[in-house]
């Protein structure tokens, strides 16, 4: 790491001051936007609708305990060539991802490799299948400053009569520096972290998550790079837990790295962390080490999830991946996954739902 450092730093001091001043004129103001959850203490109500707080609430088909679900999925969502290009690089169509929404049954779902097509913010694909499911869905696209503007984007999806959304409707810059790398020549943090601050209900669980795509190793091996760029992030923790009132459930999930082992994972271990994915569970369809094989075997596993060690909600929290069975229940092949939906497939974890201890 001695041969990677930045050639030009900015320090995040004035993002800081400037997300502080924004929280005041606007996060507190949207606490109250979306609906309020159900108390984790009541039995769930399955398949039907109630009136829970003065809100008309749609309650999950199928049974499963009080917790709130997160999915991360890089979706490919994005056109080659300029804006105006007539379809997305897949061909895919809104029903798939419909359909893959349903199978997930998520509450907040990460989303990688997004386009803002519809407007500066949204995917106008990702918002015809999620008007297309029970509840009430919303996205956003994570505004992006360093490579083409409508390609490649973070964003987030979630189900506003489940969660309730903390920080206003666009999400917080994480204050990272940005920067050149000197071992690779690559710009650090072409994609800025976004976090979301979710909650389930008054006195209830809430989590901050940052939706994190970091450099993979495609063209090379840029350990190097994606170490820096973890030291920076984890820089901002502490200001931003005393921003959000010591806030100690905070989530860096997303598209991270490719091994448990990497360098990068100490870091986040000495920082109160834990890795949810340490037996290396691939999303990536197929090895990135040997891709011209295309049998879907030896995947790369760049999804991950590091949550606080010491937080009862987090207690019980494992990592899975959606995989062949989810793709039999929708009729899908892996290879016709691949050819039309996303090389990628959605990875998630579970937190408790109950009274929260911050």
């Amino acid at each position: 790491m001695a041969n990677s450092r930045w050639v030009l730093r900015v320090g995040f001091g004035w993002r800081v001051t400037a997300m502080a001043a924004w929280i005041a004129a606007v996060g507190v103001a949207s606490q109250a936007s979306d609906a309020v959850g159900v108390a984790a203490t009541e039995p769930t109500p399955v398949g039907r609708e109630l009136i829970v707080d003065g809100e008309r609430r749609t309650f999950r088909a199928t049974p499963r305990p009080p917790v709130i679900r997160v999915a991360t999925w890089n979706v490919d969502l994005w056109r080659r060539g300029n804006e105006g290009h007539d379809g997305y690089r897949r061909g895919q169509k809104a029903e798939d991802f419909r359909k893959w929404f349903e199978q997930m049954d998520a509450d907040v779902v990460l989303l990688q490799e997004v386009a803002a097509d519809a407007g500066w913010n949204r995917n106008r694909l990702l918002g015809e299948a999620l008007d297309g499911l029970p509840g009430r869905w919303k996205h956003v696209v994570f505004e992006l400053d360093e490579i083409a503007p409508s390609r490649q984007r973070t964003g987030v999806a979630w189900r506003s009569d489940r969660v309730t959304l903390m920080n206003g409707p666009v999400g917080w810059r994480w204050p990272v520096a940005k920067g050149v790398v000197e071992s690779t020549g690559d710009t650090a943090w072409r994609r800025t972290p976004h976090a979301m601050h979710f909650s389930a209900g008054p006195g209830l669980t809430d989590f901050l998550v940052i939706n994190t795509h970091m450099r993979s190793n495609w063209g090379g091996d840029h350990q190097d790079q994606r170490t820096d760029e973890t030291r920076e992030l984890l820089a901002a923790m502490g200001t931003m837990r005393r921003m959000l009132d010591g806030e100690r459930d905070i989530v860096v999930y997303g598209r991270l790295f490719e091994e448990h082992r990497e360098a990068s994972t100490g870091l986040y271990e000495t920082r109160g962390f834990r890795d949810l994915n340490p037996d290396d569970k691939p999303t990536l369809m197929y090895s990135v080490r040997d891709p011209a094989a295309r049998d879907f075997s030896g995947g790369w596993a760049n999804c991950r999830a590091f949550v606080p060690a010491d937080q009862p909600e987090f207690a019980q929290s494992t990592f899975g991946v959606w995989g062949t069975d989810a793709l039999g229940a929708m009729g899908l092949t892996p290879h016709r996954h691949h050819a039309t939906v996303s090389d990628y497939l959605p990875a998630y974890f579970e937190l408790r739902i109950m009274p929260d201890d911050d």
